[in-house]
């Protein structure tokens, strides 16, 4: 049946549950960086910040450079 196969799953803004784009983690990530904290930036982009910590960790969004 392969339901879960990986090379079939939608990543990214792709997925119709996206609230991000592409974009938005690079410059979360940037941002981040440069010392923004999680928080701030949770704010900013609408979501929570255990959503941006897994951004800058990599947890999620690994794909995006």
């Amino acid at each position: 049946r392969r339901r879960h196969n990986p090379k079939n799953m939608v990543r990214g803004e792709r997925s119709g549950k996206s609230t991000l784009t592409e974009a938005d983690v690079v410059e979360i990530r940037k941002r981040n960086a440069e010392g923004e904290t999680q928080a701030k930036l949770a704010k900013a982009y609408g979501t929570s910040q255990v959503a941006i910590g897994c951004i800058v960790r990599r947890v999620t969004w690994k794909h995006v450079a």
